[in-house]
């Protein structure tokens, strides 16, 4: 991982993954589809619940998980554009070998379950 300043994140490819950072502090965990223009677009893999519901449909969905126990799918494919930062964010960038260490730990995760 390394952090960079909005310059740089501009030149980064599509598919990278980040977290926006200020000193000591990191958000949620995000992939780059595009910083084309003034604001860039990403999925937020933290905050995608439902792709594709509209905004009433995933509250039903939310308040039927929160209320009923029940369980309904994950989607990371619901992306966003981003203009809500300033001009000195910097980002937390992913090298290919920390993605590959969290896709190793999360298989890690799954194995435990069963």
């Amino acid at each position: 991982m390394r952090i960079v300043d909005l310059a740089t994140f501009r030149t980064m490819p599509s598919g990278t993954v980040f977290q926006k950072f200020t000193p000591n502090a990191f958000e949620g965990l995000q992939i780059l589809e595009s910083a084309e223009g003034p604001d860039f677009v990403a999925t937020d893999l933290c905050e995608e619940i439902m792709s594709g519901d509209s905004s009433e449909e995933a509250d039903d969905k939310v308040t039927d998980m929160y209320e009923n126990g029940s369980s309904h799918p994950v989607s990371f494919e619901n992306s966003s554009r981003d203009g809500m930062f300033e001009r000195s964010q910097l980002f937390a960038v992913w090298s290919p070998e920390d993605v590959t260490a969290l896709m190793q730990r999360l298989a890690e995760a799954l194995a435990q379950q069963s």
